[in-house]
C-alpha cells in the first residue's frame, strides 16, 4: 500500500525548521554528488534530479524531501534554494557555509560541485532514502539535456511555458498543486500513480499546509 508509512510534520517556520531545510537540500546534493565516479555533479543536472526527488517525495509521501521553493524557468523546474546555496547568492534560508564546506565545495565558475565528504544520512527519514534512490536508480543514465526537455513537459512546466516564451520574465514561482496532477504520465512510467491516490496525497498535504 502506498501510505503505509506515511507521515507528515507540520513545524511552526522558524530558525530551526530553516536550518533543518538548509542541511537537507545541502545532503541531498551530496548525495547525488557521491553516486559520480568522480564525487563532481553539474549544478543543472543536480537543479533537474532534486525536483524529481520532491516531485516523487510529494505525490508518494506527501511532502517534500528538501523542502525548497521551485521556480518555473527556461530550463525547467529550479530549486531556487539549492540553487542559491550554489551560487553563493543570497537565500531567506539560515545557511551555515561552514556545515557547508564540510559536505560540498561548489565552482561557480565552471557550474559544478564537489562533494568532500560522504552525505549524512542521519537527516534523512526512511521515505526520503526511498525517493533519491527511486530517481537516482530511474534517471542515473538519463543525460542533463534530456532531463531539460522531459522537464518542459510537466505540468508544473507547462502552466508557464507560454509566460516564459513570452520573454517578459524568466521565472515564475510554481503552484505546487501541480506536482499532484493525475492526467500526466512520464514516457518512463515513473510518474504513474492512481487519481484517488494523487488525491489523498494532495489533500493531505494542502491541510498541512493551511496551518
Amino acid at each position: 500500500m502506498l501510505f503505509n508509512n506515511i507521515y507528515y510534520l507540520c513545524p511552526q517556520i522558524g530558525e530551526e525548521t530553516m536550518i533543518k531545510t538548509t542541511n537537507k537540500i545541502i545532503q541531498t546534493l551530496n548525495y547525488l554528488a557521491c553516486k559520480q565516479a568522480n564525487k563532481t555533479l553539474g549544478f543543472k543536472r543536480a537543479f533537474k534530479l532534486l525536483w524529481l526527488i520532491d516531485r516523487y517525495s510529494l505525490r508518494h509521501f506527501t511532502q517534500p524531501v528538501t523542502g525548497d521553493t521551485y521556480y518555473a524557468m527556461p530550463y525547467g523546474p529550479v530549486p531556487t534554494d539549492a540553487k542559491s546555496l550554489l551560487e553563493n547568492e543570497g537565500t531567506h534560508l539560515a545557511n551555515n557555509l561552514e556545515y557547508q564546506s564540510k559536505y560540498i565545495r561548489p565552482d561557480v565558475s565552471h557550474h559544478i560541485f564537489t562533494s568532500v565528504q560522504s552525505p549524512d544520512m542521519n537527516v534523512f527519514s526512511e521515505s526520503d532514502i526511498e525517493s533519491m534512490d527511486k530517481v537516482w536508480d530511474t534517471y542515473k543514465k538519463t543525460s542533463t539535456q534530456d532531463l531539460v526537455s522531459m522537464s518542459h513537459e510537466f505540468p508544473e512546466w507547462k502552466a508557464y511555458e507560454q509566460d516564459i516564451k513570452g520573454g517578459e520574465k524568466k521565472s515564475y514561482l510554481i503552484d505546487t498543486d501541480l506536482f499532484f496532477d493525475a492526467d500526466f504520465h512520464d514516457d518512463l512510467g515513473f510518474f504513474d500513480e492512481q487519481p484517488e491516490v494523487l488525491g489523498f496525497a494532495r489533500e493531505t498535504y494542502n491541510e498541512c499546509k493551511s496551518y
